[in-house]
């Protein structure tokens, strides 16, 4: 069996081992631990010395699976609404997208209050009415996407009716 090693004290990613409190049942040292965030957890020595295997009381774990689920400050809801934004963005300027042609080649673009911030776009989108179950439509397809001007919410179903 190895040398006990004295944690108290030691931080370790968010946690700070306060004291020891007994031992597991393999006779493993059990710390307890404060983590940054106020919780308190015991944890086995294992896992506190191994590295990135314990890094806090689980409020990191929440917070990367959180962050995972965040595009510019939004949640995975409005996720749907940053696509279309970043789509209407390749089809203007991205002469490698496959509907460039249809687009940017043709001289559409977007107004650069929509195309340099996503905000203002989503705010647009949210105050005139936008749900999960409509998109953008451009009102004259010859003009550009514009910010109150040439642009509207409209239901799928008669997107792909105009298109037809």
């Amino acid at each position: 069996m190895g040398t006990l090693i004295d944690l108290t004290g030691r931080k370790i990613g968010r946690l700070t081992v306060l004291k020891r409190v007994g031992s597991d049942k393999n006779k493993k040292a059990l710390w307890l631990c404060r983590c940054e965030c106020g919780n308190e957890k015991v944890i086995c020595s294992n896992t506190l010395l191994r590295k990135n295997k314990t890094l806090s009381c689980g409020c990191l774990a929440k917070e990367i699976l959180i962050n995972r689920n965040t595009t510019h400050n939004l949640t995975k809801e409005s996720r749907r609404l940053y696509k279309i934004w970043a789509n209407m963005k390749s089809r203007c300027y991205n002469p490698k997208s496959n509907s460039f042609k249809y687009y940017g080649q043709r001289g559409i673009y977007i107004c650069r209050e929509w195309k340099d911030d996503f905000s203002n776009f989503y705010n647009w989108a949210i105050n005139n009415g936008y749900e999960s179950d409509l998109t953008i439509e451009r009102i004259d397809v010859n003009d550009i996407y514009a910010f109150g001007k040439n642009t509207r919410d409209f239901n799928h179903g008669m997107n792909c009716h105009d298109m037809c």
